[in-house]
C-alpha cells in the first residue's frame, strides 16, 4: 500500500488541476478536467471521466 499504491496516486493526482477540495463536512475533491459549464457532456467527455474515475477507484481499492 505505502510503497506501490499511494506513489502511484500521487503521481495521478499531480498530472490534473485540483480546483476545490475540502474534509468537511465529507470528503471532496474536484477536479478541473472533470468539469463542463452550460452545456451537456459528449460521448468522449463521458468516457473520459469514467476512465479517470475507474483509475482513481482501482488504485484506492
Amino acid at each position: 500500500m505505502y510503497s506501490k499504491v499511494l506513489p502511484e496516486f500521487e503521481r495521478m493526482l499531480r498530472q490534473v488541476d485540483c480546483i476545490y477540495h475540502s474534509l468537511d463536512p465529507r470528503q471532496v475533491m474536484i477536479f478541473e478536467d472533470l468539469m463542463v459549464v452550460r452545456r451537456w457532456f459528449t460521448q468522449e467527455e463521458i468516457c473520459s471521466a469514467c476512465r479517470k474515475l475507474a483509475e482513481i477507484h482501482a488504485i484506492i481499492i
